[in-house]
């Protein structure tokens, strides 16, 4: 493979631009301002590179944050949610255990024995309350486990986003790696060539020269 045409191909250059830049015979370029111009072109598709993988992950992190927000305001919601139902509930059933209450004479009677805690009223209603305690308690329970598991499935994309990023990186350091020590060759390749041919232009410039020198002096 001709070494220029890899190297523009690798820089993202047209071979004859990469020429213009080594220096056309009647533009000379020293081998010094070639080596220049290829390492920034080199650096420069280089960083480019890393820029978009940056750019990439970045979009992948902020989906990723944004999915944690939005999980943690519906979760907060969900919690508070049940714990208003709860409070409706407690009220509801507060009012139906007090409409169990007797009028009258016999209501006075009802209210002296759950003013004391004995008989079978208080122990029905004290029953009834813990019963209902314990609901609550098992719904809310139930509502955190299931929570727990999407913030865990959550928590596990995550990591699997953060170890793909990691092996993004890595392997883009490889491959610059290698990619650069390629463009490195191409380069000396590439400057080897164009040394030739300032060589070559100097030789040919002196041999002119020699030839003015010489004219009039054939014998």
């Amino acid at each position: 493979m001709n070494p220029s045409r890899d190297l523009c191909n690798r820089a993202g250059a047209k071979q004859k631009d990469i020429r213009a830049r080594l220096g056309q015979p009647e533009h000379v370029q020293t081998v010094d301002q070639a080596r220049a111009t290829l390492r920034a072109k080199m650096t420069a598709a280089a960083e480019k590179r890393v820029d978009d993988l940056k750019a990439k992950q970045r979009k992948e992190q902020t989906r990723m944050g944004n999915a944690v927000k939005r999980l943690k305001t519906e979760q907060q919601t969900s919690r508070q949610s049940l714990q208003r139902q709860h409070q409706t509930r407690q009220k509801v059933e507060a009012k139906a255990r007090a409409d169990r209450i007797r009028s009258g004479l016999m209501g006075l009677w009802d209210r002296a024995q759950l003013k004391l805690g004995v008989g079978k009223l208080p122990r029905e209603f004290a029953a009834e309350i813990e019963q209902a305690k314990t609901r609550d308690a098992g719904e809310f329970h139930a509502l955190k486990t299931e929570q727990l598991t999407d913030r865990r499935q959550l928590q596990k994309s995550i990591k699997l986003m953060r170890e793909k990023h990691r092996r993004e990186r890595n392997d883009m350091r490889s491959n610059l790696g290698y990619w650069l020590t390629l463009d490195r060759q191409s380069q000396r390749e590439a400057l080897d060539s164009h040394q030739a041919e300032l060589k070559t232009q100097q030789h040919q410039g002196q041999k002119k020269q020699q030839r003015k020198r010489n004219q009039g002096f054939e014998l």
